[in-house]
C-alpha cells in the first residue's frame, strides 16, 4: 500500500520477529539509497495475528485482495501489482508463492475469480475487525482468545520509569502501536522507540 504492506504466510518456526526485522531492515536501507534519505523509515513495530481457521483465511484473502480497490488505488481485482491475483493472471507467481492455499483450494484461476468477484460484505469486514482486536495465545492444540485490555488499564498504578517502560513494552507487545501508547503517555513517537530501543526491542 502507500504507506504500509500485508504479508500473508505461513510460518512453521519460531523466528517471525527475525523475519520481519530482516525484511524492514532490508527494505529501508534500499528505500534510503534510493531517495537519499535516513533515519527510520516505519513508525511502529509490526502487528501480527494468527490465523487458525480455514473460513477466516479465505476472508483474510479476499480483504487484501481488494485493499488497493477500498484505497482507490486501482478499480480492477488484479490490477495492482503488488498482489498474489495479479501475479497469478500475469505468469509471474514467486516461489513462495507456488504452493498457496489458494492453488490448492481451486481447481483453475476462473473459479477462483468467481469466488473473489463478490466483496466482503459489512459482517465480514466486522469479523476481520474483531478478530484483529483479539487477544490469542496458543497452548499446545488449543486455541486461548482473551480480551484485550484497553490502553488505559496498563498504566493504572504508580510507577517509576523503570516500570512504566516495561509496561509500554508489555502493551506493544499486546498489538498497540507506538503511536497509541505515545499518544496515551503524551510522549513522541521518538520518545517510545528509544524506550524499546534501551529494552533491546527493534521498533
Amino acid at each position: 500500500m502507500d504507506n504500509h504492506y500485508h504479508l500473508l504466510l505461513e510460518n512453521k518456526r519460531e523466528n517471525l520477529s527475525h523475519g520481519m526485522r530482516q525484511i524492514n531492515a532490508t527494505y529501508a536501507q534500499y528505500f534510503n539509497k534510493k531517495y537519499n534519505r535516513v533515519g527510520h523509515l516505519w513508525q511502529d513495530r509490526y502487528k501480527s495475528w494468527y490465523i487458525f481457521d480455514d473460513n477466516y483465511l479465505f476472508k483474510l484473502f479476499k480483504y487484501l485482495e481488494y485493499n488497493p480497490i477500498e484505497a482507490k488505488i486501482v478499480e480492477k481485482l488484479g490490477t495492482y501489482p503488488f498482489t498474489f491475483i495479479h501475479d497469478m493472471l500475469h505468469d509471474k507467481l514467486k516461489n513462495c508463492m507456488r504452493e498457496s492455499f489458494v492453488l490448492q483450494w481451486f481447481d483453475n484461476t476462473n473459479e477462483l475469480l468467481n469466488s473473489l468477484d463478490i466483496k466482503l460484505t459489512d459482517e465480514e469486514q466486522n469479523t476481520i475487525s474483531v478478530f484483529q482486536k483479539e487477544a490469542i495465545k496458543y497452548k499446545g492444540n488449543q486455541k486461548i482468545v482473551q480480551q484485550k485490555l484497553k490502553i488505559e488499564q496498563y498504566f493504572l498504578e504508580n510507577m517509576n520509569k523503570p516500570q512504566r517502560n516495561q509496561v509500554i513494552l508489555r502493551a506493544i507487545q499486546d498489538g498497540f502501536t507506538q503511536s497509541e501508547v505515545a499518544k496515551f503517555l503524551y510522549l513522541s513517537n521518538a520518545a517510545v522507540s528509544k524506550i524499546l530501543k534501551k529494552l533491546k526491542v527493534e521498533p
